[in-house]
């Protein structure tokens, strides 16, 4: 019976003390990653638990910030990550549920190995959560918002950090709650909250693209943090509201500016002038 390490060489060099080996192992997933038009849980899971120990060995903060981005950028080395043809498919081949799979383990490996992480890697970690997530979005809108993409990830997300029904206890509560604090910051990042003038606040002004940008955005909301906002962990309820009342969401924005309006009418249905 054939081993992990036999099956993919490279994995055990991937947590490799030598920095060395750690880069050469990385180049030989990214080789690998290139040919896989199918891509299983398990092997998936392997990789990742990989990837998870080369940024455990991995020291000093731009070498470590490099690496973060790296990894949370493999999944563009898939087949079914590239940009769509112009018949809907993925160029390269592959099925998109190739990509669905290589960040659903991603997510499980961070849960598996979350409370195992010390003060002083925390930091490490935490960006690469933050760089992971900005990956989903990122597929998301390479793909021109395919509504395929926009399911999938959703999915992902309701199996991973946002699961809120089931064993809510699978995911740990520092892993939640970190995704539930990045939430906003990188889906403005790749510009899924529109623009912040007065007429995309009315929801005017707004280019095609940044109205199904937008769409997205307020899909996320409803189908993965709204319902997180009964999940049975208490401080996930309260952050999850919390995030919805961000100020630079689309629906808030345009909630204060309605709010503004409003006041400004009354103010000025109340006003007399002056009288002889």
């Amino acid at each position: 019976m054939t081993t992990p390490e036999q099956e993919l060489p490279f994995i055990r060099n991937l947590a490799s003390s030598d920095k060395r080996l750690r880069i050469q192992a990385l180049t030989s997933l990214q080789t690998f990653l290139t040919a896989q038009r199918a891509l299983d849980r398990l092997t998936a899971l392997k990789l990742w638990k990989g990837l998870f120990f080369a940024l455990w060995m991995c020291d000093k903060p731009i070498p470590q910030q490099n690496l973060c981005a790296e990894l949370a950028d493999l999944y563009t080395s898939l087949p079914a990550a590239k940009k769509r043809n112009k018949n809907g498919t993925a160029a390269g081949g592959g099925g998109d549920g190739v990509v669905p799979t290589w960040f659903g383990a991603a997510w499980e490996v961070l849960a598996n190995h979350w409370t195992e992480i010390d003060v002083l890697r925390m930091d490490k970690f935490l960006l690469l959560t933050r760089r992971i997530f900005a990956a989903h979005l990122r597929w998301v809108r390479d793909g021109e918002w395919d509504e395929a993409r926009q399911a999938s990830v959703i999915d992902v997300l309701k199996a991973g950090p946002f699961e809120s029904e089931g064993d809510v206890a699978r995911v740990p509560l520092g892993l939640r709650l970190h995704v539930l604090d990045i939430w906003v910051d990188e889906m403005e990042r790749v510009g899924m909250l529109g623009s912040d003038d007065a007429a995309s606040e009315k929801g005017e002004g707004e280019g095609e693209g940044d109205a199904v940008a937008v769409e997205f955005a307020d899909r996320m909301r409803r189908q993965v943090i709204e319902p997180l906002t009964s999940c049975i962990a208490k401080p996930v309820r309260k952050s999850a509201a919390e995030q919805l009342e961000d100020e630079r969401l689309p629906w808030v924005r345009r909630k204060k500016a309605g709010d503004g309006d409003g006041d400004a009418v009354e103010e000025e249905e109340e006003w007399g002038g002056i009288e002889d």
